[in-house]
């Protein structure tokens, strides 16, 4: 069985894309608005990004072999990414310092919302308001290593 090795966008991870899951992400084409998804995968990071696969993709298990051949010799080869809803939307996925050192923090959702108005990302505020969760909390719990150590017995 051919496979077609792909890297996430949203995770950096690579994940496998089998022939097998390729046939069963068309199967669903009428349930799914003709589009043929497939996931991260990357179970591990808890990512789950869904991409859609192009609609030049063969029905026949021999087409969908040489399509994968003939994406994996492409290096310019890409798949499109689904639109992230429900929570993973709205958790913050960078939070950038601006300017460095001064302890304000902006917050860039997972949905990739851009706005004009903050290019850099969101001030907590603002990003509790424009998304219902508070990106501090989240961040904190998603990254716990950039919380203050403890030293017990000092």
């Amino acid at each position: 069985m051919v496979s077609l090795t792909a890297t996430c966008l949203t995770c950096e991870r690579d994940f496998k894309i089998s022939e097998k899951e390729i046939n069963l992400a068309k199967s669903f084409l009428p349930q799914t608005g003709e589009k043929a998804l497939i996931s991260c995968g990357c179970c591990s990071a808890g990512c789950g990004t869904v991409y859609e696969l192009p609609p030049e993709v063969p029905d026949s298990t021999a087409g969908i072999k040489e399509w994968i051949i003939k994406q994996v010799e492409d290096e310019e080869a890409w798949l499109q990414c689904i639109p992230l809803r429900g929570i993973v939307a709205v958790e913050p996925i960078a939070r950038n310092e601006l300017p460095p050192k001064s302890g304000r923090f902006f917050y860039k959702p997972g949905g990739g919302q851009e706005d004009e108005e903050y290019p850099d990302g969101y001030p907590r505020r603002i990003y509790m308001f424009r998304f219902g969760v508070d990106p501090l909390v989240i961040w904190k719990l998603m990254h716990p290593k950039e919380l203050t150590p403890v030293v017990i017995g000092s």
